[in-house]
């Protein structure tokens, strides 16, 4: 049965399964922290229970490109949110917090675990923290309707599932443009961003991680629920395709050498086994050795 054409004029967001609510940024001692070099952000992350949403801002796209690296990190849970201008704090201080990333065992959420996850990866030693959601992944899965227009970003989230008034760029935007990152065009450079002080970045990485938790808690989990094969599949096989990713992207597609060489001691004694198995076999044996007797008689 051919799926009814809908007008997008008629109808420009029209969703089967998830369903837009309002849900505006969380306000409240303890949520939407900027942290300075005063704070020990220690004192913050022991604290945290749960799973956690992610969001980082770094200098350069790439992890692994010469002098790109991470300035800041935004954390959100249940009982609260922080932006970590980590770029300020001393070695020991950012080494402690790259061990935290790495086995806080509730797990993170990410809007683009491919993004956030190899920063992640590159920055604790070659190893992912665990994984417990992508919500652009998510978005992708459940919200695939294809109408004109649709988009999966956190922003357009904001707007059109969030129903935020503006979308949570809005003053990094107009710090770029007052500050001269702008192209020829007059487009705000984006890869300038973290250029930004902490209070301009620290707000706009602040919004992203207070929206990505809305949207996964209050819209797409509770419909991710009614569709357990879903669930699972995002859970293992998504994620995990993710990490692998992750993985090539830095290293090229590598092979497992001592897993290939073990299967192929494997196969080798299969072989053995299966050829025994055949001249052996009742309906074989005697014609292998009349075979051979006929062979030795016309030497």
């Amino acid at each position: 049965m051919e799926r009814p054409v809908v007008s997008v004029i008629e109808h420009p967001f029209s969703f089967s399964l998830l369903q837009p609510r309002s849900l505006p940024p969380r306000v409240g001692p303890g949520y939407q922290v900027i942290l300075n070099a005063s704070d020990d952000p220690r004192d913050w992350l022991v604290d945290i229970t749960g799973v956690c949403v992610i969001d980082l801002e770094t200098r350069g796209l790439q992890a692994w490109e010469p002098g790109n690296c991470i300035v800041g990190i935004g954390l959100a849970w249940s009982e609260g949110s922080i932006y970590i201008p980590i770029s300020i704090y001393p070695t020991e201080i950012c080494d402690w917090i790259s061990q935290w990333l790495r086995n806080y065992s509730p797990g993170f959420i990410a809007h683009n675990v491919i993004f956030d996850g190899s920063w992640l990866w590159s920055t604790c030693g070659g190893t992912h923290p665990r994984w417990v959601a992508c919500t652009y992944g998510l978005l992708y899965q459940l919200a695939n309707e294809g109408f004109i227009g649709q988009e999966y970003g956190l922003k357009w989230a904001q707007r059109h599932l969030l129903l935020w008034p503006q979308q949570g760029d809005v003053e990094l935007i107009d710090w770029l443009r007052s500050a001269g990152y702008v192209s020829a065009s007059g487009t705000p450079q984006k890869g300038e961003m973290w250029r930004a002080p902490a209070e301009i970045l620290g707000k706009y990485c602040l919004l992203d991680v207070e929206s990505t938790w809305a949207l996964y808690q209050h819209i797409l989990h509770p419909v991710l629920c009614q569709f357990e094969e879903l669930e699972h599949y995002h859970s293992t096989y998504f994620l995990t395709l993710v990490r692998l990713l992750i993985e090539q992207t830095y290293h090229g597609v590598r092979v497992d050498v001592p897993r290939l060489q073990e299967y192929a001691a494997s196969l080798r004694e299969r072989l053995v086994e299966e050829h025994t198995k055949f001249l052996t076999h009742p309906e074989v044996a005697d014609h292998i050795r009349e075979f051979h007797r006929d062979r030795k008689s016309t030497r």
